[in-house]
This record gives structure tokens, C-alpha cells and sequence, in this order.
């Protein structure tokens, strides 16, 4: 199973490493909340609304990092922003625990968030069609095994050396950014290139331009919307879950809540190349069908179970549903975008479905308020219903739009 990492461009092996590195040492906003409220004092009113604010800041740094990338290269983006984002975490060490720091991370987490639309323009340059499932697969692990080792590390950082804690995310930012600054090449030049000959003769340039730009690519604009539905789903798992289990264990609930946690990160690390060799030759869409039908059916049925049992099997299958979406959906984005559309096409994708994700908790918190945490399940149900319908439709006129451009 493990060749389906195989043969991968050595700019996808060098990203990969560099991506644990980074990973493993985002320590700072993973423990944000925790921060504010233990160090600060904070009252979760008040914590609410620097986390919106956060989320804020860094959907508009992946939405500017992508159009960005269009014009100055990815590299650019993915070096220059994250040692800037760096800087000012490195600069919180030495405040104490000051009241700016929390200013300070909303503006880092804007450039924090800036090379996501890059990074994801840089595989599908630096890959073929064959490789790019793979590829996206790899750095999707690399993200999980970071993610797997720096809470860890940071909980004892945290609770003893607090300096370290600021000072050591800042430099696993800089060695990682070194790394790919070092060793990784960025072909984005030489790509448009190739495409100015057959862009000269056209009005092509004109539609990067608004109401003009958007409707050229209707089509993914509406994927990102379905993705920004399924996103609604999936951003359950840290609201209304922990609320779910909190109401049927009790004071056992933040325990359990931990340790399904801990099986998601664990089915990802295990399968998560099992799953991509399977699913790599499906088309896209058909894989992201099927992510989107293994959310639902996990978290619907998640929001019925009261045994441990099977609120960890159901963790399984919407973790093996995220595996699926994680890289197929990148896969459709480089295959529907031209190169030198690839980072804002890529960050207008990001900012749409990260919408959705934002809505979910207002609207689950709506229906929770004037209905009931124990049926939360009926309108996760219908919202994946729709969601499946769509991506069908979206499936079926893809194709016919395929078969009409091989007849012309």
C-alpha cells in the first residue's frame, strides 16, 4: 500500500518534511483558547469573540495568499508569510502574558493562513493528473503526524515554560519555511509561460475581473459551495459533539470527547494510504460523494449513539470520510483551474467553504437553543441529503460537459 507514495516529484517528499516540522510545532493556536482563559483570565463570552475573530483573520489571509500567488509565485507565499507570522509569535514570548498578545495572534493567524491556497497551487504545478491523489494524500499525512506529536509537546510547555512555549512555534515556522525557501523550486513562472502563447489571441486576461472572473468559473464557485455545506457537517465535530457527549456522560464526557479525538488523529495515521490507494483512480467527484455520504452517515448516527462503542465506530467512518475529502477535493480543484488562475481559485474555494464551517455552529446553536441536542441528528440528515444530491447533479453534468468538449 505504502507505493502509493512511490515515485512522488522529490518537491512533494521535501514539502511533506516540512510540513511535519511546521505542524508539530503549531503550538500557539491550538491552545489559544486554553491561553486566554487560563493565562488571561479570559470569560468564554470574551474568548468567543477572539476566536471569531481569529477564524476571521484567517480566512481572509488564505482568500489574500491565494490571489496573491497568482502574480508573485507560490513560493513566495508559502516562505515569506508563515516567517512573518513567526516573527510576531516569537515577539509574545518576551510580553508576559500581556493583553496585546491576543491582538497579535489575530494578526499572525492572517498570515499563518496565507500559503493554504498556495500550497495547494504548488502540488498541482509540481504534479501530474497520476500523481497529484498521492501527492495530496502525503502532505495531508504529514499534516496529521504533525498534528499528532505537537499537542504533546505543547501541553508541557504550557504548563511549565511559557517563553519556550511562543519561542519554539516560531522556530519550527522558520526551519520549515528555510526548508522549502532551500530545496524547493517554484515552476509557477515557467507554467504561465506555457500558457501566454494561447492567451495572447484572447480575451482571457479581462475576466480576472470580478462579476467577469466569477462567472467563467461558475462552476467551481458552486463546488465550493457544496464544499462550504459539507463543511457545516464536519465543523460539528468540535461544537456540537462535545456538546452531545457532555449531555449523556456527564462529568465523564471531556474524557471520552478526548480519546475520540485521539481515534480520529489514529485512523488517519493508520489507513490514510490504504484509503488513497483505493479511492485514487475513482474520479473526484464520485470520492467526494462518498466522503460527504460517510460524514453523514457517521455523524448522524454519532448523534444517536449512547455507548462508547459505537461513538468510536462512528468516528472511524466520518474519519475515513475526511480522508477522502481531504485530497479528492484539492484533486478537482487542480483539474477544473488553469495554473495561472490556480491561488485565487484555490483561496476563493477556502474562503467559501470556511463560510459554511462558520455558519455550522451559529445554526446548530439556533436549532440546539429551540430544540434539543438529542435530535441535532434530523437536520444533519437533511443537510446531507442535499449535500449528496448536489454533488450528484454536479457529478452528472461535469460529465456531460466532458463528453460535449471531446465531441468538439
Amino acid at each position: 500500500m505504502l507505493s502509493t507514495y512511490k515515485k512522488l516529484p522529490k518537491e512533494i517528499y521535501i514539502l511533506s518534511i516540512a510540513t511535519v516540522i511546521m505542524r508539530s510545532g503549531s503550538f500557539v493556536m491550538a491552545f489559544m483558547t486554553m491561553f486566554l482563559s487560563k493565562k488571561l483570565g479570559m470569560n468564554n463570552e470574551l474568548i468567543g469573540v477572539y476566536v471569531m475573530f481569529c477564524l476571521i483573520s484567517s480566512t481572509l489571509g488564505g482568500l489574500f495568499g491565494g490571489f496573491l500567488c497568482d502574480k508573485i509565485g507560490r513560493k513566495k507565499v508559502i516562505v515569506y508569510f508563515p516567517f512573518i507570522s513567526a516573527i510576531l509569535i516569537f515577539i509574545c514570548a518576551f510580553l508576559e502574558q500581556s493583553i496585546i498578545i491576543p491582538y497579535i495572534l489575530i494578526i499572525s493567524n492572517f498570515f499563518h493562513s496565507a500559503p493554504h491556497p498556495a500550497t495547494n497551487a504548488l502540488i498541482a504545478d509540481l504534479t501530474t493528473p497520476e500523481k497529484r491523489s498521492s501527492s495530496y494524500s502525503l502532505v495531508y499525512l504529514s499534516i496529521n503526524v504533525g498534528a499528532a506529536v505537537g499537542p504533546i509537546v505543547a501541553s508541557f510547555l504550557f504548563n511549565n515554560y511559557l517563553e519556550l512555549f511562543f519561542i519554539l512555534d516560531a522556530v519550527a515556522t522558520i526551519i520549515a519555511s528555510l526548508i522549502i525557501l532551500t530545496f524547493i523550486k517554484d515552476n509557477f513562472k515557467i507554467a504561465i509561460k506555457d500558457k501566454i502563447k494561447n492567451l495572447q489571441n484572447t480575451n482571457s486576461f479581462s475576466l480576472i475581473n470580478g462579476i467577469n472572473f466569477l462567472f467563467k468559473f461558475s462552476f467551481l464557485i458552486g463546488f465550493g459551495i457544496i464544499l462550504g455545506l459539507i463543511q457545516m457537517t464536519y465543523i460539528q465535530n468540535i461544537y456540537s459533539v462535545p456538546l452531545y457527549i457532555d449531555n449523556i456522560f456527564g462529568l465523564k464526557g471531556a474524557n471520552i470527547y478526548g480519546s475520540l479525538i485521539s481515534i480520529n488523529c489514529i485512523t488517519v495515521l493508520v489507513i490514510t494510504f490504504l484509503v488513497t490507494s483505493i479511492t485514487k483512480k475513482l474520479p473526484p467527484l464520485i470520492n467526494i460523494f462518498l466522503g460527504s455520504s460517510l460524514y453523514g452517515v457517521g455523524f448522524v448516527f454519532l448523534f444517536q449513539s449512547k455507548s462508547y462503542i459505537l461513538l468510536s465506530l462512528f468516528t472511524i467512518v466520518y474519519t475515513i470520510g475526511e480522508i477522502i475529502l481531504a485530497t479528492s477535493t484539492q484533486v478537482f480543484i487542480a483539474s477544473r483551474s488553469p495554473s495561472q488562475f490556480r491561488g485565487r481559485l484555490n483561496a476563493i474555494v477556502y474562503f467559501i467553504s470556511n463560510l459554511g464551517g462558520t455558519l455550522g455552529p451559529m445554526l446548530m446553536g439556533y436549532y440546539i437553543k429551540h430544540g434539543s441536542i438529542n435530535t441535532i441528528w434530523i437536520p444533519l440528515m437533511i443537510l446531507n441529503v442535499i449535500t449528496a444530491i448536489l454533488i450528484l447533479l454536479m457529478y452528472m453534468f461535469d460529465k456531460k460537459t466532458l463528453k460535449i468538449k471531446e465531441l468538439t
